[in-house]
């Protein structure tokens, strides 16, 4: 009987060890799924941005051509 009870003592032990582990991964998980959200988003903002730009510019390249026509008309 006291050769079982010391086993579970152990084991329980040991669970307890694994289980505080466990928390610790579980912990780590939700602070890397934060990052990783957080990075989506400034990707999806970057991108807006990019395509902002990209926009912009093709309007001012329609504008220079424009006015280097015009100027050549003077």
């Amino acid at each position: 009987m006291k050769q079982a009870t010391e086993e579970l003592q152990e084991t329980q032990r040991v669970l307890a060890e694994a289980k505080a582990r466990l928390a610790e991964v579980e912990e780590g998980i939700a602070s890397l799924q934060a990052k990783y959200e957080e990075c989506i988003a400034k990707k999806q903002e970057l991108e807006f941005k990019t395509e902002q730009c990209t926009a912009r510019l093709g309007r001012a390249e329609k504008v220079s051509v424009n006015l280097t026509g015009t100027c050549n008309f003077f």
